[in-house]
């Protein structure tokens, strides 16, 4: 795929930024290498391309070349200030027509062009994605593994791009060249001090300042310390925190999908319950059922102890599943759950997520749980925290007309995941207890 075509915004100090756009749907901006970056350069790095395009399924996408980097225009050393990503962003939001913007950031920059826009356009801000935001730079700095990448850096700048790759957690020896590349032919020692000396002199603000919904972000193995990254979630008024494992330091190094899809989960729900508004919540909810095929046999089965551990063991995946996919468990009633969702592709990934885990879980076990589904949406009545209305009902009856091992959703779930890449096996109209007409359904096909 060809790179998008280089556009320029003028900002209100007149500086050019360049930047491109990719994709339809919600605009996302993506916040940019502060320090090497070159919207060509980078294009070229495999492993970024593919995030880039990942994203770009969903969203449309803006990235840009900060001030002082790449093809925007380039400062004086003593110009740089890393609040002015926030006019960088104005620019590019006036030049494109974005009026409540989406905001991506990585790091310590991300987090600062994201405060620094939120602090200037109090209430304007849709909602924003941080991966392993760094808020304590000069405590980072201090630590002695990164003073060690400091001086490489300094004694042999072709060494340290070589090194960059390898701390992003680039898998593949194509990127990890592109990268080094790209350090070395748009920056020097000089710009990557005079930039970092910037980063130390502004000091990241409370995570009270992002009044919006926010989803941050971690792999457990990034050089930016877990526990830091916990304690900034903990300030935030509206947070999720997503934590990784694995071998990537970045969402562009790492499983793509993986991590889009919690980015695609959290703006659907976000965008769902009222433009990222914390006023009442939308009555309309997607009602998922469960419950454990032919769980009285198993009982007589099994000796109450064995049975609570297995139990045990089917509710802690149930609720990782729910839970893991933005959803709420409304209540245990025995060996079935019963969970709500704001978004109705979130309950039905949620259910997948489910049935595999129950499978893995139990294919080599003596005890056969099986599990069955049923997946409704409407306009429930709460109470209590409970859900009572005939949504609910529909749901329940869907699950008890599941196949063993099945997911039965009804025709309104089906249609409000349209274009999400869910396979279907229609199941016609079907007759559900206690209803004088019956439900067209749909079985959602996971193996």
């Amino acid at each position: 795929m060809d790179m998008p075509s280089v556009r320029f915004a003028t900002t209100t100090d007149g500086v050019r930024i360049a930047y491109w756009t990719l994709g339809n749907g919600p605009p996302l901006l993506l916040s940019p290498w502060t320090i090497y970056g070159n919207l060509e350069r980078e294009w070229r790095i495999p492993r970024l391309r593919d995030w880039f395009i990942r994203l770009a399924k969903s969203f449309r996408i803006i990235r840009f070349d900060a001030r002082h980097s790449g093809l925007s225009d380039r400062l004086s050393p003593g110009g740089y200030r890393a609040e002015d990503l926030a006019l960088d962003a104005e620019a590019l939001f006036d030049a494109i027509g974005v009026e409540r913007p989406l905001f991506y950031g990585e790091h310590g920059p991300g987090l600062i062009l994201v405060q620094s826009y939120a602090l200037r356009h109090p209430g304007k801000t849709e909602l924003a994605v941080l991966v392993s935001p760094l808020t304590d730079f000069r405590g980072y700095r201090q630590r002695s593994g990164t003073r060690g990448f400091q001086m490489v850096a300094q004694h042999d700048w072709g060494t340290y791009s070589r090194m960059v790759g390898e701390i992003y957690g680039y898998p593949d020896t194509e990127s990890r060249q592109a990268l080094a590349e790209m350090i070395r032919e748009t920056g020097t020692y000089d710009d990557y001090e005079a930039k970092l000396r910037e980063l130390l002199r502004v000091r990241a603000g409370k995570g009270e300042d992002l009044d919006f919904p926010v989803l941050v972000i971690h792999a457990r193995n990034s050089p930016t310390p877990a526990d830091l990254v916990r304690e900034f979630a903990a300030t935030l008024p509206d947070a999720r925190l997503a934590m990784f494992d694995g071998p990537e330091n970045v969402p562009a190094a790492g499983n793509h999908d993986r991590y889009a899809s919690e980015i695609e989960r959290f703006v659907d729900e976000v965008l769902a319950r009222g433009k990222g508004s914390r006023g009442p919540s939308s009555p309309f909810r997607t009602i998922l059922f469960t419950d454990v095929v032919a769980s009285t046999p198993l009982l007589t089965q099994l000796r109450d102890a064995k049975m609570r551990e297995v139990m045990h063991d089917h509710d802690t995946l149930m609720e990782a599943a729910v839970t893991g996919h933005g959803g709420r468990v409304v209540k245990t009633i025995g060996d079935a759950f019963m969970a709500e969702f704001a978004v109705p592709s979130a309950a039905v990934e949620a259910a997948i997520e489910a049935q595999r885990a129950i499978r893995e879980k139990f294919a080599d076990s003596d005890v056969p749980v099986r599990i069955r589904i049923g997946i409704n949406a409407g306009e429930p009545i709460e109470e209590d925290g409970d859900l009572h209305g005939a949504s609910v009902v529909i749901a329940k009856r869907l699950e008890s007309a599941a196949d063993s091992n099945g997911i039965l959703v009804s025709d309104v779930v089906k249609q409000m995941v349209t274009g999400k890449d869910f396979d279907f096996e229609d199941r016609g109209p079907v007759e559900l207890k206690g209803f004088d007409e019956p439900v067209r359904a749909w079985a959602v096909r996971w193996a």
